[in-house]
């Protein structure tokens, strides 16, 4: 059985290297990590092209292949049965591709095997703890993270062969590649792909009872990005009416890249942890979709500026914050680098206003005064294009 499954999946990858290919920002960092025989741990969210990027990354090179996304795979849990399919169908390759392998019941044990038998590992998984509790306990310095999340504004363009003109149209319907290069109703493909995540990636995997208030969570975070919202809200407005139980169900969207928190800047490490968080989606297409009147164009562009921010390698809670000054006034982004506070970046849709220029620049240099940071910055729609565009900063 396993052998006709892995020979069903050959003939399915043949037809996917027909597809048309859009070149990712980030590619030759993953060409780059083929040299060595580390684990590749390919993560981001579910359908953010993270199996596209891999054949990329394998163009020119022969490698096996088994998606995990699939239950007749799953049911095989025997791991010795599994390998021996693979030598069947695959005898010669050195490099494999395995896709969604979190999937696999103790896959860490069956990536160690193969890893041991000389094979060079492409793991692809939709899930963050990819990068903590079985992953670092049992791959532990043999392995790198390479992150995939929906298309870039420049690779939004190459793909719609257009220019900044696209920018507006990028913020709405954001870059997940199937929506792009298939024009496909972002609406009706973020509901579904939602559910999907929620059912497939939290519901189900962590086993969740109390369904309808996991789903009054969830409109709470799509209702508040780019907003503070602390624990002490969520659990009275949900209906949850647990720290604890809030706690856990934040943690299952947060591992599937749902959504994406962000932390107060502070010295102190125990305060940042306590902070209330700031909330973004993985792509300004979903936060558009969830909203059928005119879009919030300011918090589009908080969105898109946090995500390529993140794309630029900025660990948000690590290297990335927000922060508030003494009198309460905010910054959008605080970027650190080692000990230091390294840029103040500000996000306005328009600064012509006087009061709203006066705003968000008193911010800005408080902030600046606060945190001893020169390096200020300011986005607006004018020059948010050239931001986007890779290498500026």
């Amino acid at each position: 059985m396993a052998v006709d499954v892995i020979y069903s999946q050959k003939k399915e990858l043949e037809r996917l290297l027909t597809k048309k290919f859009i070149p990712r920002d980030n590619l030759s960092q993953g060409r780059e990590a083929l040299k060595h025989n580390l684990i590749k741990v390919v993560t981001g969210p579910r359908r953010a092209g993270k199996s596209f990027y891999c054949l990329e990354t394998l163009a020119g090179v022969p490698f096996g292949y088994l998606n995990f996304d699939e239950e007749n795979v799953v049911k095989i849990r025997d791991h010795g049965k599994i390998m021996t399919a693979l030598e069947e169908v695959y005898p010669n390759e050195e490099y494999f591709l395995f896709d969604e392998i979190q999937n696999l019941p103790k896959w860490e044990f069956f990536a160690n095997t193969m890893q041991r038998r000389g094979k060079n590992l492409i793991i692809t998984g939709s899930n963050a703890k990819l990068l903590s509790g079985e992953l670092a306990t049992h791959l532990t310095g043999r392995y790198q993270e390479i992150a995939v999340y929906p298309f870039s504004f420049n690779e939004f363009m190459t793909a719609r062969d257009g220019g900044q003109s696209l920018l507006m149209d990028y913020l709405q319907t954001g870059g997940y590649p199937e929506v792009v290069m298939n024009n496909l109703a972002p609406q009706d493909y973020f509901a579904t792909l939602r559910d999907a995540t929620v059912l497939k990636d939290v519901v189900k995997r962590h086993k969740v009872k109390y369904v309808t208030e996991l789903t009054n969570l969830i409109d709470l975070l799509s209702a508040s990005y780019t907003k503070q919202i602390s624990n002490d809200k969520l659990v009275k407005a949900s209906g949850i009416g647990s720290h604890h139980t809030v706690s856990r169900y934040l943690g299952y969207l947060f591992d599937t890249y749902m959504f994406m928190p962000l932390g107060k800047y502070n010295l102190k490490t125990s305060e940042r942890i306590k902070s209330a968080k700031k909330i973004y989606f993985p792509d300004t297409g979903f936060a558009a979709a969830n909203f059928s009147f005119s879009p919030d164009w300011g918090k589009l562009m908080e969105n898109a500026v946090f995500l390529a921010l993140v794309r630029r390698g900025f660990r948000p809670n690590t290297e990335l914050f927000y922060y508030q000054t003494r009198n309460g006034k905010e910054v959008d982004f605080v970027i650190k680098k080692g000990l230091e506070i390294n840029q103040l970046i500000q996000v306005c849709y328009d600064l012509s206003d006087p009061k709203t220029h006066k705003r968000e620049l008193s911010a800005l240099e408080e902030a600046g005064e606060e945190l001893k940071c020169q390096n200020k910055k300011t986005i607006t729609m004018e020059n948010l294009g050239e931001f986007l565009t890779p290498g500026k900063l």
